[in-house]
């Protein structure tokens, strides 16, 4: 992206990944009550297996061969096989490891608020 603001791409990666994120909630039904429940870093590894595939992807690794990787290490998907869904497009691979961080993110913004709930009725 370049430093000038009016030449942006047609996509700016922040908006794929809140679309991806809204995506996640209203299509997928993934609400912040299943978020959390996954307290044991799954959010972030489902990320990462996303990341890693985009980057494999970008160094020219087949995505049918990147798609077999599922938790061989490299690839640490906390879920059901059947739910690791790379894409072809390393970019959408991105938007859903963004989302996913979001998700984490919240997740984590939610516990911080209920504990500064509990600690300013003290």
């Amino acid at each position: 992206m370049s430093d000038d603001p009016t030449n942006l791409p047609r996509k700016v990666g922040v908006t794929a990944i809140l679309q991806e994120r809204v995506r996640q909630i209203t299509v997928e039904g993934f609400k912040s009550s299943n978020d959390d429940r996954y307290e044991s870093g799954e959010l972030c590894d489902a990320a990462l297996s996303y990341t890693r595939a985009a980057a494999r992807q970008l160094r020219g690794e087949n995505i049918t061969y990147i798609r077999t990787m599922v938790n061989s290490g490299d690839i640490p998907w906390p879920w059901e096989d059947a739910w690791w869904k790379p894409s072809e497009d390393p970019q959408r691979n991105l938007e859903k490891a963004g989302a996913l961080l979001a998700a984490e993110w919240d997740r984590l913004e939610r516990i911080k608020i209920k504990q500064e709930g509990v600690h300013s009725c003290e």
